[in-house]
């Protein structure tokens, strides 16, 4: 666990962690332009509901 937040520190201070929740962001931003070109569906608001999910679960 000591080494797990160590880790974690270190990448911190490098901005990895920053950039990589940057990147994230574009990509589901990305992928819901995607999704807009689809009909209204549940499916659709589904995925939707996964992007937002995957931005905002528990870092």
């Amino acid at each position: 666990r000591a080494a797990r937040e160590k880790a974690r520190e270190h990448l911190r201070r490098r901005g990895s962690i920053a950039f990589s929740l940057g990147r994230a962001e574009g990509l589901v931003e990305e992928a819901r332009g995607h999704l807009a070109g689809l009909p209204p569906s549940p499916f659709r608001e589904a995925l939707h509901g996964l992007a937002d999910y995957v931005l905002q679960r528990k870092r």
